[in-house]
């Protein structure tokens, strides 16, 4: 509250000064005829600048953020068409087989003493052992089978 009154005083000061201020007697002789001879002949405006005569004077700054815009979008691009070329890891020279197989390794006793390590859904012969390791050669992408999403139960009414 006590700002408010302050500047409503100070406020109430600068026009108490202002009301004895008054302009010179010659300013109101010819204020009338200079307000009517500048709407009546305005000045003239300044000669059209090089980019203003091909008209091309335009704010340039939107152009600008357009040219960068459309770098960006150029180099990503050539990026994207880029990374289709790049070749992938060279092939296991170990891995004689197109078809992926895991490798489960084992302790020398372990072997000997526990059953073969096999996947769900492989049969015995699909399996061989090398060493210490056991090599797991999955099924053909045919035999797999595909099921469905159960369906959830109906909802249980509320009065029931």
């Amino acid at each position: 509250m006590k700002p408010e009154i302050t500047d409503q005083e100070e406020l109430q000061r600068m026009l108490a000064l202002k009301r004895h201020e008054q302009p010179p007697k010659r300013f109101f002789k010819g204020l009338s005829t200079a307000v009517i001879d500048r709407l009546q002949h305005p000045e003239p405006l300044p000669p059209p600048t090089f980019w203003q005569r091909l008209g091309l004077d335009f704010d340039r700054k939107p152009v600008i953020v357009c040219i960068l815009g459309v770098t960006v979008c150029g180099l990503l691009a050539y990026a994207l068409v880029l990374s289709r070329n790049v070749k992938g890891p060279p092939p296991d020279p170990v891995s004689d087989t197109s078809v992926p197989s895991l490798v489960i390794r084992s302790t020398p006793g372990q072997m000997d003493s526990a059953p073969p390590l096999r996947p769900p859904g492989t049969k015995p012969n699909d399996m061989s052992r090398t060493g210490d390791a056991v090599t797991v050669t999955p099924p053909p992408a045919d035999s797999l089978i595909v099921r469905p999403w159960p369906t959830p139960p109906p909802p249980v009414p509320a009065g029931k």
